[in-house]
């Protein structure tokens, strides 16, 4: 009886046993929960850090591509009119930047054509005037003289402009867009920051008293088209015309060549970007080419004219009105210049 009672008093107790496998069931679940906590920590940090920086990286890089792309239209159409062909030429664009799988999405690009826009054309009397100029997006080029000369044959030629335009609507880059027009490319940020990336050929340059302009007019014809995707699409410049007209024998006083005016004027939604490339080639060919001369550059906001600092949101241009900028060059002896067209096309797949 009493080895009996002795067993039973060393009996362990079921609830001691129950206690200890409770304590290891509490250890396991704050393993757990400590576990998710550091998974959750550093999936915020990849998720606010570097997830940032990777879709950074990869709309610079689309940014890049866009530039290099519209780069390369604008060297294929010059050459197109320089040595008169090839009669197409034929740029991909990449349309999308990279995605991080499950996370981002990849930013796509918008990629427009814009045909030639001159609301009610231009004025019957006065040539290459529009007859609604804070809606006309246009080209004017002349060389005129005001003397009385034996042949005094003066030139002029005007014309809406077509354009392209690639917005690439950035979500961790700062957001771009381009504008192809009158054979210059711009480039615009938001805030209304705008600077010529690639101006047109436009150039003045003195030989002892001798000034010389070469220029080129280009005309781009487009219908009006627009293409929003992934992967590439392909833009296809067709060469209409491209001719040379020089200044030979057209001012003339007996047997002796006077001297004329080269008249420039752009109609642009772009201001700031135009007037800034304008008035750097207007410093340079004051100082430099043309000292005989005053070059002048004008702004005119319909018929009013305005000079920079220019007001809040001028560069901005929200209202989407043109502003005329006219660069005047007198006393040259010399000009050449190209006028060529051509018809720019999206590949089967726009819309």
């Amino acid at each position: 009886m009493r080895r009996a009672n002795l067993g039973r008093r060393i009996r362990r107790s079921p609830r001691r046993g129950r206690f200890r496998r409770g304590r290891r069931g509490v250890v396991s679940v704050i393993g757990t929960l400590l576990a998710l906590l550091v998974f959750f920590a550093l999936f915020g940090i990849f998720l606010t850090q570097y997830l940032p920086l990777w879709m950074t990286d990869n709309e610079s890089e689309l940014t890049n591509e866009a530039e290099s792309s519209l780069a390369m239209l604008k060297a294929g159409i010059d050459t197109q009119w320089a040595f008169d062909g090839p009669p197409e030429y034929t740029v991909p664009f990449t349309m999308s930047s990279q995605a991080v799988p499950l996370l981002a999405q990849p930013t796509g690009a918008i990629l427009s054509l814009l045909p030639p826009y001159c609301v009610g054309g231009f004025s019957s009397t006065t040539p290459g005037k529009p007859v609604e100029p804070q809606n006309c997006v246009y080209e004017y080029l002349s060389l005129t003289s005001s003397g009385t000369l034996t042949q005094n044959h003066s030139y002029a030629v005007w014309s809406a402009s077509g354009s392209v335009e690639l917005q690439i609507p950035n979500r961790y880059y700062t957001p771009q867009t381009f504008f192809f027009e009158d054979d210059g490319l711009i480039q615009s940020q938001p805030g209304g920051h705008q600077w010529m990336l690639l101006p047109p050929t436009l150039n003045v340059s003195r030989v002892g008293t001798n000034v010389t302009v070469r220029d080129t007019f280009l005309e781009v014809f487009t219908n009006s088209s627009e293409f929003i995707g992934q992967g590439t699409e392909d833009l296809t410049s067709h060469l209409l015309f491209s001719n040379v007209v020089s200044s030979a024998d057209r001012f003339v006083s007996g047997t002796t060549s006077e001297p004329f005016t080269v008249t420039y004027t752009v109609g642009t939604l772009n201001l700031c970007a135009w007037y800034g490339y304008l008035s750097g080639l207007k410093n340079a060919s004051v100082n430099e080419t043309n000292p005989t001369g005053t070059i002048t550059l004008s702004v005119l906001n319909d018929t009013t004219s305005i000079a920079p600092p220019f007001a809040s949101g001028v560069c901005t241009n929200s209202d989407k009105v043109t502003y005329d900028l006219t660069l005047t060059i007198p006393k040259v002896t010399y000009a050449s210049l190209f006028s060529a067209g051509v018809q720019l096309s999206l590949n089967v797949g726009g819309v």
